[in-house]
């Protein structure tokens, strides 16, 4: 492959995974999946690879978790419930007294639910991955298109 032809190549994944980025990130509600969304192009020695990187939590928002899997980690949930400013509200207990949760108690309870009730799968990268598959090879057909015509036009010098 000629070194033109790579760097037109790169250039399409460069500009596709971008596009792929922020439409991802159009689908995301304001968290830190979304802020950590970090699009990225690298050459190999014998390929050229584009992606994403997100932090670990993004399969879970992709794929979901069933319900009955084990408890999910209570430092990560206690993070979400700072970050989200989140206010514990006040409950009655079976006894008649009235109780506000801590942050760990409430970080318990929303474990707990997500424990037992699971998490439904938001598949929005595959979604906008999927969806820009076409404009992936019609942006490679193009810069493609265009090396060959100048690689044959300097060959037979037309």
């Amino acid at each position: 492959m000629s070194e033109n032809l790579e760097n037109a190549i790169i250039g399409v994944l460069n500009e596709w995974i971008n596009k792929v980025s922020e439409a991802y990130q159009d689908k995301l509600p304001a968290s830190s999946l979304k802020d950590s969304v970090r699009p990225f192009t690298v050459k190999e020695s014998d390929s050229i690879d584009a992606g994403l990187t997100l932090n670990d939590y993004w399969k879970y928002v992709e794929s979901g978790r069933k319900p009955g899997s084990k408890f999910p980690p209570v430092d990560a949930i206690i993070e979400w419930i700072r970050k989200k400013s989140i206010v514990p509200r006040p409950s009655v207990l079976p006894s008649g007294k009235h109780v506000i949760p801590t942050e760990n108690q409430l970080a318990y309870l929303v474990g707990r639910k997500i424990s037992v009730d699971g998490i439904p799968a938001k598949p929005f990268l595959n979604q906008t991955v999927s969806s820009m598959k076409g404009d992936l090879i019609n942006m490679l057909n193009e810069a493609i298109g265009e090396e060959i015509t100048k690689e044959l036009m300097i060959e037979f010098e037309l």
